[in-house]
C-alpha cells in the first residue's frame, strides 16, 4: 500500500472511491459500495465518469469523526469489487479532488501489447528461452539485470532494420491513446519506465504525446545488434528514481511533450500513479501516492492499491474519476 495511503486519514479530509467496468456493475456490489463509504464518509457526492465502454461509479466526500476507520476502508471497498471482476481505486486528499499531477507506468504488458524483448528474440530466433526467463524475471525469481544481460546476448546479429521493422508494429494497449490525452487535459503528466528498449517504444511514446520516457538502450555495431546494452540498466531501483526526478521536475534521459506540467514545476509524490504488472515495479509503485496493478502478477496485485484488471488503460482514467478526453 502506498504510505500516503497508510497515513492517518485527518477528520474532512477528501476521499474518493471509483469502479469501472465494461459489464454493468453488480447491484449488490453498488448497494455495498454506497453503504461502507458513506458510513465513514460525510457529504457524500456521487456521479459517474464519461468513459466510452465503460460502467463507472465515482463516490466523493470528506472523512468524518470515524476518519480512523478508512484503513480497513480500503479492505472492506476493494475486496468485494475485485472478487466480482470490478476494477477500483481509492484516493484521498488533492488527488482524490482533482486527480494525480503525474502517472508512471510501465510499458511491456502494460502501455503496450507483449514483451518488447520476446519480440526481438523471436526474430532472432531465441523466443522460447528468452520467454522462460522473462516469465522468470517478471516473478521475481531472477536479478533482473542478469536476467536482461542473458537475454539480451541471444539478440547478438539481430539486423538493426529488423528492429526498426518490429519497432514500427509496437501497438499500445486498447485505451492507453485515451488515459494521456485525458492526463493531458486536466494538467498532469505522463512518463513511461521500460526495462526493455527505447530503439522499440521511442517512437511510439512520441507519437502519443508521452512527456518522458526512461528505457534501456541496445549496443549496434555494423548495422547489427551486438547482443550487449549501452548505459545503466534500468532496474527497478532506477524505475523509482525516474518517478521521484520526474515529480521534482528533474530530467533523465527521454524527452517531452506539450501536455504535462512544466518540467520544473515540482509535483509531490502523494500526487504522483505508479502502474505495473511486475516486480520490477514494485520500488517506484511503493513510493507514488497511488499504485496500480495493471494485468498484474499475484504478487503485485496484493500489494498495490489499485487494479485495472483488463488489458485497457482508459479504466484508470475511469478509477481516477476523470471523463475521457
Amino acid at each position: 500500500m502506498s504510505p500516503f495511503l497508510r497515513e492517518p486519514v485527518r477528520e474532512g479530509e477528501p476521499v474518493r472511491f471509483s469502479l469501472a467496468s465494461p459489464e454493468p456493475l453488480p447491484a449488490g456490489l453498488l448497494a455495498h459500495t454506497r453503504h461502507v463509504f458513506g458510513a465513514v464518509c460525510e457529504k457524500v457526492a456521487e456521479r459517474s465518469p464519461e468513459v466510452p465502454g465503460l460502467r463507472t461509479l465515482s463516490l466523493f466526500g470528506v472523512a468524518g469523526s470515524e476518519a480512523a476507520a478508512l484503513g480497513p476502508l480500503r479492505g472492506e471497498l476493494r475486496g468485494p469489487a475485485l472478487a466480482l471482476g470490478v476494477d477500483c481505486a481509492l484516493t484521498r486528499g488533492k488527488m482524490a479532488e482533482r486527480g494525480p499531477r503525474l502517472i508512471v507506468s510501465d510499458v511491456d504488458s502494460t502501455f503496450i501489447r507483449g514483451e518488447a524483448i520476446d519480440m526481438l528474440a523471436d526474430a532472432a530466433g531465441s523466443g522460447p528461452r528468452v520467454a522462460a526467463i522473462t516469465e522468470a524475471a517478471m516473478n521475481g525469481e531472477l536479478d533482473f539485470a542478469e536476467a536482461l544481460a542473458e537475454r539480451v546476448a541471444t539478440l547478438a546479429g539481430l539486423p538493426v532494420d529488423r528492429v526498426e521493422s518490429i519497432a514500427d508494429r509496437i501497438e499500445p494497449v486498447p485505451g492507453a491513446e485515451t488515459l494521456v490525452a485525458t492526463a493531458h487535459a486536466r494538467g498532469c503528466a505522463v512518463g513511461l519506465v521500460s526495462g526493455g528498449f527505447i530503439e522499440v517504444i521511442g517512437g511510439l511514446a512520441r507519437r502519443l504525446g508521452v512527456d518522458h520516457v526512461l528505457a534501456n538502450r541496445l549496443e549496434t555495431s555494423g548495422g547489427a545488434l551486438t547482443g550487449r546494452t549501452e548505459g545503466e540498466i534500468v532496474t527497478r531501483e532506477r524505475k523509482a528514481e525516474a518517478l521521484r526526478r520526474w515529480s521534482e521536475g528533474g530530467s533523465l534521459p527521454g524527452f517531452r511533450s506539450r501536455g504535462g506540467p512544466s518540467p520544473r514545476e515540482r509535483i509531490d509524490l502523494s500526487e504522483t500513479v505508479a502502474a505495473g504488472d511486475g516486480a520490477n515495479d514494485l520500488s517506484m509503485m511503493e513510493i507514488a501516492g497511488l499504485s496500480v496493478a495493471v494485468c498484474a502478477k499475484p504478487a503485485v496485485l496484493a500489494a498495490a492499491d489499485a487494479a485495472v484488471t483488463r488489458p485497457r488503460l482508459d479504466i484508470l482514467a475511469a478509477i481516477l474519476g476523470w471523463d475521457a478526453a
